[in-house]
């Protein structure tokens, strides 16, 4: 939901703008989707991996984590020198339902974080996070302008986390409708194009 919030609205616009005869039917939501059983065209699916399937799968870009926190915060808590550290800290934290999700980092090790507060909504965190409430791991795209204008300022930089890729997922078939083959062409030119 918080990327197809923060990116993928312009890109739909722009694509209405581009072809004003093809009918955009988009939905947006956080929750697991079956591509062939409901019968959807084409679904994109923001995760680090995916499961083996049928479906015809394109990655279309890749986004880092970021775990950062607002100077503010920084100047009252001090920032994390290691993934342990956090234990530590206020921390705003992703989730679905009631299932937390653990900061993994490449060297291994894996943080459950104290919790300030808790979202399924990654833009919700990202106003906490601004507000100087805690630190969080969140995606690079939800933050990125945040970090050049001094709003935030990364911590843990030398602790990288696994990256979150962007898939395009589709039922095969034989003949795939024009109007579908030009969004697929689309949105690869707009995520080549658009900024990290």
């Amino acid at each position: 939901m918080s990327w197809g919030l923060s990116h993928f609205t312009g890109m739909a616009t722009r694509f209405m703008q581009q072809y004003p005869d093809i009918e955009l039917d988009a939905q947006l939501g956080d929750e697991f989707v079956s591509v062939q059983e409901e019968r959807y065209d084409l679904v994109l699916r923001l995760a680090s991996e995916l499961a083996d399937s049928s479906l015809i799968c394109q990655r279309l870009a890749t986004y880092q984590h970021i775990a950062c926190a607002a100077p503010a915060y920084i100047e009252r808590h001090g920032q994390p020198a290691t993934p342990t550290d956090i234990a530590r800290h206020r921390c705003l934290v992703f989730c679905r339902g009631t299932q937390i999700s653990p900061w993994r980092f490449n060297s291994g090790q894996v943080v459950y974080p104290p919790i300030r507060m808790q979202s399924n909504n990654s833009l919700l965190l990202r106003e906490a996070l601004v507000a100087g409430e805690g630190i969080a791991l969140i995606p690079e795209f939800l933050v990125t302008e945040d970090i050049k204008l001094g709003r935030l300022v990364p911590v843990l930089r030398e602790h990288q986390s696994p990256p979150l890729h962007l898939y395009a997922l589709m039922v095969k078939m034989p003949h795939r409708p024009y109007p579908l083959q030009l969004f697929r062409q689309f949105l690869r030119q707009q995520l080549s194009h658009s900024p990290r």
